[in-house]
Order: C-alpha cells, then sequence, then structure tokens
C-alpha cells in the first residue's frame, strides 16, 4: 500500500528550470536593462517560457506558503543538455541558417570550451540561488523499479521521465510542475499514481498564487 501523499510538495521538471535558465541568461545578456525593458523582454516570450520563468522567480524572492519544491539528481544530464541545444540553436540562428534545416544541422554544431564554460556558470547560477539555499530540495534516486516499469510500459512515458516522474512519486508529492504537454496527457487519467500533472501557468494561478 502507497504512503499518503505529502500536502504542500511539488517536483519541478527539467523543461521548467532549462526555461528559467534560458530567460535568466537572456537578461544577462542584456546587461543593466530598466524594469519597462525587461518587461518587454518578458511580454515577447512564448507563454510556457515566461511561466516557467514566474513560477521559479517566486520560489526564488519568496514563498510565502512554505511549499517545499524538488528536483531529482537525475535531472542535472537533462539540464545540461537542454542548454546545450539552446546554445546551438543561438549559433544556427547568428549563422542565419533557415529554421527548416535546424533539426538536421543541430547536433553537427560544436560547443567550444568558450560555450561550455558559459553553459556551466548558468547552470552553477540556478545551483546556487536554489539548491544552495534550499529553495527547491535535491533528491537522489531510490523510486522502486515497478513504478519506473509501469510508467514506461504502461503509460508510454520516455525512460528519462519515468524515471524522473517515479522519483517525485516516491516523495510522494502532491504535484508535478512540467510544460510537457505529452506527458501531462498521457498520466491524465492514470489510476495508479495520485500525483497530479500541471503545467507552471496552472499551478502559479490554482497553487501557488
Amino acid at each position: 500500500m502507497r504512503s499518503k501523499i505529502k500536502p504542500n510538495t511539488a517536483f519541478i521538471d527539467t523543461n521548467v528550470i532549462v526555461n528559467w535558465l534560458i530567460v535568466s541568461s537572456a537578461l544577462k545578456t542584456k546587461g543593466a536593462i530598466s524594469e519597462k525593458e525587461k518587461k518587454k523582454l518578458l511580454k515577447n516570450l512564448k507563454n510556457k517560457v515566461k511561466k516557467s520563468y514566474d513560477l521559479l522567480e517566486k520560489i526564488r524572492t519568496g514563498n510565502e506558503k512554505k511549499i517545499t519544491f524538488y528536483i531529482s539528481y537525475t535531472e542535472w544530464s537533462e539540464i545540461f543538455s537542454g542548454i546545450g541545444m539552446e546554445y546551438r540553436s543561438r549559433i544556427l540562428k547568428e549563422k542565419g541558417v533557415p529554421l527548416r534545416y535546424w533539426t538536421s544541422m543541430i547536433y553537427d554544431i560544436k560547443l567550444f570550451d568558450k560555450d561550455l564554460d558559459e553553459i556551466l556558470k548558468e547552470i552553477n547560477s540556478f545551483y546556487i540561488e536554489f539548491i544552495e539555499t534550499h529553495k527547491i530540495e535535491e533528491t537522489f534516486d531510490q523510486a522502486p523499479l515497478m513504478d519506473i516499469g509501469n510508467l514506461i510500459w504502461k503509460y508510454k512515458c520516455s525512460t528519462q521521465d519515468a524515471l524522473i516522474l517515479s522519483q517525485a512519486i516516491t516523495e510522494r508529492c502532491q504535484y508535478f510542475i512540467s510544460e510537457d504537454q505529452r506527458l501531462r496527457r498521457q498520466l491524465k487519467n492514470n489510476k495508479d499514481f495520485k500525483i497530479k500533472l500541471y503545467p507552471s501557468d496552472r499551478y502559479l494561478r490554482e497553487i501557488f498564487k
């Protein structure tokens, strides 16, 4: 029998973190900008990217509801991969490569030591802001193999999604915050796990007001 869900708990998916890193990096690139310019930059972002940023900024600057947020150690590999893809996309954009060719060319783009140093700095900024301050708790993978298997076989989750989501289930979190619409759809009517999958905007609107 499963343990009860822990109240006031939420697990944050990799895509939310990568979105925050993308926006944070863009703001740093702009240098010292006014609040008006910052609002304009944020307004032009895709909604899910902006809401991911808004959520993590609210966690960073004030968590009056005393909600405990978690990420999995497994997510670091995805974070490195996601930010690496973002850097490759920037290079393709700077080169003026048409968007239709990006899929076939993106893995051919080489990242140099300077790029890797910048990526490490960005990821380290997240670690300092959120993990070292315990605004987000880092968990280590101890999920039952049967949960991982069920998520892969029964719910058609990818291996990486199954590893991360099973850790959230093991932590007995109420919510799993993800911008992955496909994953949310796959688990929408599941009968095996009590965890609720929300995008950032819904979580901000209904829970973390």
